[in-house]
């Protein structure tokens, strides 16, 4: 049985996720991809093509378009070329994109440590 404590703390999680969705029009695969692009840019790891997406997520190629053309709406991410195989699109998250994710985050009422 799951401890009552963690229980709780991911039901306020979802209960967050859910104001954020509803409140900045931001699904949950679209925070989640513009955390992990900046959690690979901070542990100085390969950054994330569309590809990955599709695999990792397990996403259908239409998704996948979707959420990246949502993000590229609102500035939150680009496109940028591999310099070895320009058929490679890396995602990069933009200072704009930033400054929202770093919000978001600063203004959830968790704490992801405890």
């Amino acid at each position: 049985m799951m401890d009552k404590k963690i229980l709780t703390q991911y039901a306020i999680w979802a209960g967050e996720m859910n104001r954020i969705r509803i409140s900045e029009d931001m699904e949950l695969s679209h925070f989640m991809l513009l955390t992990e692009i900046l959690r690979r840019e901070a542990e100085n790891e390969e950054p994330i093509n569309v590809m990955w997406l599709q695999t990792e997520l397990k996403m259908s190629f239409t998704k996948v378009k979707a959420v990246i053309e949502k993000l590229e709406l609102r500035k939150f991410i680009k496109k940028t070329a591999s310099k070895s195989d320009k058929r490679v699109k890396y995602l990069q998250v933009t200072p704009s994109g930033k400054s929202f994710t770093y919000k978001i985050i600063s203004n959830l009422n968790i704490d992801p440590l405890n």
